[in-house]
């Protein structure tokens, strides 16, 4: 739901608000949650749904985030091999470096579907911006989450 309501909230206000490619990526921060929890099989089906639906939302290509967030997917479950996804540490760096890479990805199908973007030191810039930030609100993000399942959960096995 949360997801949801970002991805809604980013089409409308957040682009008035920020710079073109500045953006926390609150998918990319839930599907590394969903995947220290609920395993593999589930953060992919929610990162490509996401994806889904930005594209529905959108009037891009269909397809076009639907693939960014598998990829994101992707580099978060290789990446959980050599960063431990459960830790504070790790979350920072391994979100940030996927919304860095989610980030030039897009950059390049955009160029791959002719539409130019101009590399500058600011998209640099931003690109840093963006990956930092989300990297640092994962953790706490994350926490919120896990608080939220543990009490639902609780209140799951009470009921008969």
């Amino acid at each position: 739901m949360l997801s949801l309501v970002t991805i809604l909230l980013k089409g409308s206000m957040v682009n008035d608000l920020a710079p073109l490619f500045f953006d926390i990526d609150l998918v990319i921060v839930i599907t590394a949650s969903l995947l220290i929890r609920s395993g593999g099989a589930g953060a992919a089906i929610f990162a490509f749904g996401q994806g889904m639906l930005i594209d529905l939302f959108s009037a891009g290509f269909l397809g076009l985030f639907a693939l960014l967030y598998v990829i994101s997917f992707l580099c978060l479950e290789l990446g959980a091999r050599f960063f431990d996804l459960a830790s504070v540490q790790g979350q920072f760096l391994l979100v940030g470096l996927v919304v860095l890479v989610k980030e030039f990805v897009l950059v390049g199908l955009l160029d791959a579907f002719a539409f130019e973007v101009v590399l500058s030191p600011s998209l640099f810039f931003w690109f840093g911006a963006s990956a930092f930030f989300t990297g640092l609100i994962a953790p706490f993000i994350s926490s919120i989450l896990k608080a939220v399942d543990l009490r639902t959960g609780a209140e799951r096995k009470e009921t008969p």
